[in-house]
């Protein structure tokens, strides 16, 4: 096996390096993985269920060579508080959440890559937020 697929193969085997941002509007405490250089245009990976932002732990090294990588918990997902009542788990409230987590981060525009339960809400954006998106 060659040296550079080696390095890939390791950089994708590691879990992903998390931290955590209140956000603005919610008041939520959101983990997120960060990776790549922030100067790049950014790419915000929203995950399925049942899963959390490790589920790309395997594709965000492999962006974060051309793109600033963002990868999110959903609220109520792995290290994201929850919200404060089931009734408000719906892609519209996940939208907004989106929306909340760039403006937290000084985001102004994203590609969304979305999975599963992430579909509705990435489009959501950027139906309603179409200047916020690639």
């Amino acid at each position: 096996m060659n040296t550079d697929r080696r390095h890939t193969m390791a950089k994708q085997n590691r879990l992903l390096a998390t931290k955590s941002v209140r956000l603005k509007k919610e008041g939520l405490n959101v983990r997120y993985a960060e990776l790549g250089d922030p100067a790049k245009p950014t790419v915000l990976l929203l995950h399925g269920v049942p899963e959390n932002l490790q589920a790309w732990y395997a594709v965000a090294p492999l962006l974060a060579d051309k793109y600033h990588v963002l990868a999110l918990d959903w609220p109520g997902f792995g290290g994201s508080d929850p919200l404060p009542s089931p009734e408000d788990y719906t892609s519209r409230r996940f939208a907004a959440v989106v929306v909340d987590f760039m403006d937290s981060l000084h985001i102004l525009r994203a590609n969304l890559v979305a999975t599963d339960i992430a579909l509705l809400p990435a489009l959501l954006v950027g139906l309603e937020h179409p200047s916020r998106v690639f």
